[in-house]
């Protein structure tokens, strides 16, 4: 008698899950919470052409056997890493796709949805 294994054993399908829910519930917080006031003294940092820096935004999601980083630019999701824990499989960073991007690299239904998961070789 096979029996079949728990879709959430699977290290892809956690990740996809916990990004989805991550995703979610940041969404639902961002729309229910009022925008706060900006602070007088320090309402945003100006480049040298007077120019607002832009707002970024690290969040980290952690749990027994993920743990997944995600940087925010202006509210956009800009990079995604995912570090499994307690295996031996190396980090993976998720390549999000930019509005009229594909991102997928192969042609059919299935073009560009979720990103691309990359493994970086080396990094300086």
């Amino acid at each position: 008698m096979k029996t079949l294994a728990s879709p959430l054993r699977e290290p892809r399908t956690a990740a996809l899950l916990a990004l989805a829910m991550a995703l979610t519930g940041s969404a639902a917080t961002a729309a229910s919470s009022p925008p706060a006031a900006p602070k007088a003294e320090s309402a945003q940092l100006t480049s040298s052409a007077g120019t607002p820096e832009p707002a970024v935004r690290d969040v980290i999601i952690e749990d027994d056997a993920m743990r997944i980083e995600e940087t925010r630019v202006r509210g956009q999701l800009t990079k995604v890493t995912v570090s499994p824990k307690g295996s031996k499989a190396p980090a993976y960073e998720i390549l999000l796709p930019t509005p009229g991007q594909d991102v997928s690299g192969t042609p059919g239904p299935q073009r560009g949805g979720a990103g691309q998961r990359v493994w970086r070789v080396m990094s300086f």
